[in-house]
């Protein structure tokens, strides 16, 4: 996590910075600044490289809720953190307002800044997920196994984190093609089992766009995996006929291959 600290007193700046190390070692300390201005000057010249800027309310020039609020007002990525030695209702509401992560009182403690600053790790940890989920989704949509599995990069993204997970164990490739994607989608009955196997089977599931292609990569039994397959098909295609008229599954084709790793 890279830091700036904003302060106009020399040393609550440094004191500030050892205090940030103390609760959170693996932090960086990229800066420290006497008012705000200087601070919108760094991150000018060296954007998209802080993650939080933890600041005084009182500087000169440009304070730290002036700070906060041109930084949200410019739907910037980087987490405030205020300090202040108000304890007053006005001063945290506008703090609020201008989105800031967290506003704290001095003295500060450090249990208090490593609680604000192990809050925002979590909150970056979870938009990174949310993101890298996005960009799975859409680069799925142009790929197939085949492709992910002779290319490097792809593999590493895709495959050996459920690989890792069950090192050294049997896995079956289940491919199930459809030709009416759509209308099975109306429902998600389709998801809904295909997720329940990759569940109960500690695998992972795909969907390939391209070639209207569900891949499954299953560990366990080959004739429990082979037996709770055909039994969801027919109680999910049930299911879907009396919801729909006609076979909303389409198609389906079934290939299990037998592969040790």
């Amino acid at each position: 996590m890279r830091i700036l600290i904003a302060d106009d007193e020399y040393y609550a700046r440094k004191a500030m910075a050892k205090k940030v190390l103390q609760a959170s070692p693996d932090a960086e300390i990229m800066g420290d600044f006497e008012n705000g201005i200087q601070v919108l000057e760094y991150l000018e010249e060296h954007p998209d490289e802080i993650d939080v800027v933890l600041t005084d309310v009182k500087m000169p020039e440009m304070d730290g809720l002036h700070l906060a609020q041109y930084l949200f007002e410019q739907e910037s990525q980087i987490e405030v953190i205020i300090v202040s030695g108000y304890n007053e209702f006005e001063y945290a509401r506008k703090a609020i307002s201008f989105g800031v992560s967290n506003y704290l009182v001095k003295p500060v403690q450090k249990e208090e800044l490593r609680e604000a600053l192990e809050k925002i790790c979590r909150g970056q940890k979870r938009y990174e997920e949310k993101v890298q989920k996005i960009m799975i989704k859409r680069t799925l949509q142009f790929l197939s196994i085949e492709e992910i599995a002779g290319h490097e990069g792809w593999r590493k993204m895709f495959l050996e984190p459920v690989f890792c997970k069950n090192k050294g164990k049997v896995f079956f490739l289940v491919v199930i093609q459809g030709r009416d994607k759509g209308r099975w989608a109306q429902n998600q009955d389709g998801d809904r089992l295909l997720q329940k196997l990759g569940q109960q089977f500690r695998g992972e599931w795909f969907y390939f766009n391209r070639f209207e292609e569900n891949v499954l990569i299953l560990f366990g039994e080959k004739e429990e995996i082979a037996g709770s397959l055909r039994k969801l098909l027919r109680k999910e295609d049930a299911g879907r006929r009396r919801k729909l008229p006609g076979n909303s599954w389409g198609t389906v084709k079934m290939r299990i291959h037998y592969t040790l790793q």
